[in-house]
C-alpha cells in the first residue's frame, strides 16, 4: 500500500525502494513487479530488468491490461516495436477508454511505419483525456507526423 501511495503522489524514486524491498520479501509480488517495471520504463532505465518483472507479471496475469501495457511499453523503449504491439494492443482492447495505453499504442503503430493508426490513437488519447500525464508528449507525436 506504501508502494502504491508513493506511486500515486508521483514519488518515483522513493515508490521504487519500496517495491524492491517487497520483491525482494516475495519476488512473485505481480503488483510490485509490474508497477516497478513501469517506472523503469517510464524513464527508460534498467530496460534488461524491467523486462525480466514485465514478463514475470505477464506470466501470472496474462490477461491483465495494466500488465500488457507495462510489458508492450518495455519492448517500446527496447525500441521492439513489433513486440510490443500484441500486448498494447490487448491492453486497449481490454480498457479502450485509457489514454495512457492508447498513447503508448499510438507510438508502436508510428515505430512500425502505420502512420494512420498511430495518429489515430495518439488523436483518440486526447479526445479521452486531453490534460492526462503524457499529454504534451502525445501533442509533440502529433505534430511530428503532421
Amino acid at each position: 500500500m506504501i508502494a502504491l501511495m508513493l506511486h500515486s503522489q508521483e514519488k518515483y524514486p522513493e515508490a521504487k525502494q519500496v517495491y524492491q524491498r517487497i520483491l525482494a520479501i516475495d519476488p512473485r509480488a505481480v503488483v510490485a513487479a509490474n508497477n516497478l517495471a513501469y517506472l523503469y520504463a517510464d524513464e527508460g532505465e534498467n530496460l534488461d530488468e524491467a523486462l525480466s518483472l514485465a514478463q514475470s507479471a505477464k506470466s501470472a496475469r496474462p490477461h491483465d491490461a495494466d500488465v500488457n501495457d507495462t510489458l508492450g511499453l518495455v519492448y517500446l523503449r527496447r525500441d521492439l516495436p513489433a513486440l510490443a504491439k500484441e500486448p498494447l494492443e490487448q491492453s486497449v482492447k481490454a480498457k479502450p477508454r485509457n489514454a495512457l495505453y492508447q498513447y503508448h499504442l499510438g507510438l508502436t503503430y508510428l515505430k512500425l511505419g502505420d502512420t494512420a493508426k498511430g495518429r489515430a490513437a495518439l488523436e483518440r488519447a486526447l479526445e479521452l483525456e486531453p490534460s492526462f500525464a503524457k499529454a504534451a508528449e502525445v501533442r509533440k507525436a502529433l505534430a511530428e507526423v503532421r
